[in-house]
């Protein structure tokens, strides 16, 4: 997500590219936020509970056939 988890920027666009980069060199409050939220977004979503929780859910659909 832009801005919250990371940057985007515009395919083939060095300018896009280096407006981002100079965002995140420059502000410092944009680039703690973003790695705040980056690593939250990751234990949530590769968390090995979850992981297990889907792999669970996986077998048991596999059950179901």
């Amino acid at each position: 997500r832009h801005r919250v988890t990371g940057m985007k920027f515009i395919k083939d666009s060095t300018n896009s590219l280096k407006e981002n980069l100079i965002n995140v060199l420059t502000d410092e409050e944009l680039t703690s936020s973003l790695k705040i939220n980056a690593k939250l977004d990751v234990q949530e979503k590769y968390s090995w509970d979850k992981v297990a929780r889907l792999t669970v859910d996986v077998y048991n659909k596999m059950l179901e056939i």
